[in-house]
């Protein structure tokens, strides 16, 4: 049986629509600078962590940082996919580069990889890495 691998990512991000949209505007509601993202960080983590992804917290030690996991039941060879999400603010601007968005959509591209994965048998990885600072001192690097 051919799988459309757009209707799964669709349906997919649609059913995690209404936490995505939470997530978004808690975050915006709340911004925090560089190296301060505690509760953007704690969202985020808690969120996927209840949504059954292994989370990482504190990740290269930057108490904000964090890596998110999916292993797909296939086995862990294969595919290795990763996303970042940024979530920091800028001072006087709050969220005026949209990091809140660009969190979520990290989030939204681990949960349609994941469903594709399950969906398909596909073998692989997929994380999430939470990267603070981006905005000060290249939490990405």
């Amino acid at each position: 049986m051919l799988v459309s691998v757009d209707k799964i990512i669709g349906e997919a991000i649609d059913d995690a629509g209404a936490d995505l949209r939470r997530l978004s505007l808690a975050i915006h509601s709340s911004p925090e600078l560089a190296m301060e993202e505690v509760d953007a960080s704690r969202l985020l983590t808690e969120y996927l962590d209840s949504a059954g992804y292994a989370v990482e917290r504190g990740v290269a030690g930057l108490d904000t940082a964090f890596v998110a996991t999916f292993e797909s039941a296939e086995g862990a060879d294969g595919l290795c996919i990763g996303f970042c999400s940024e979530y920091d603010a800028l001072a006087a601007l709050g969220h005026g580069c949209g990091h809140n968005l660009i969190a979520i959509s990290g989030v939204a591209m681990l949960i349609a990889i994941r469903r594709v994965m399950e969906r398909c048998g596909v073998p692989g990885t997929v994380k999430l890495f939470g990267t603070p600072a981006e905005e000060r001192v290249g939490g990405k690097i």
